[in-house]
């Protein structure tokens, strides 16, 4: 099956991607909140999605929507701290 019949195929569901952050500090207060986002890997200044999360939420799930070309994305998050 060649890219093009995998990226078509209509059977593909989206795909669901859980990131988490494990062992988050600051050191001079406390992290009021999480903001997690993904983004294209070609684009980092396009923000595909973003959620905000409260402090004692250390992980949040994206559900990328069915893929109709190859695409690489980066997920990432923004620790904001009370200060």
């Amino acid at each position: 099956m060649s890219n093009r019949e995998i990226f078509s195929d209509s059977s593909i569901d989206p795909i669901v991607v859980r990131v988490q952050a494990k062992g988050t500090r600051d050191n001079d207060g406390f992290i009021s909140h999480y903001a997690w986002y993904y983004y294209e890997s070609n684009n980092p200044d396009n923000i595909v999605s973003l959620k905000i999360t409260p402090a004692d939420v250390t992980s949040t799930s994206f559900i990328v929507p069915k893929p109709t070309n190859p695409t690489e994305y980066a997920f990432a998050v923004r620790m904001v701290d009370n200060d």
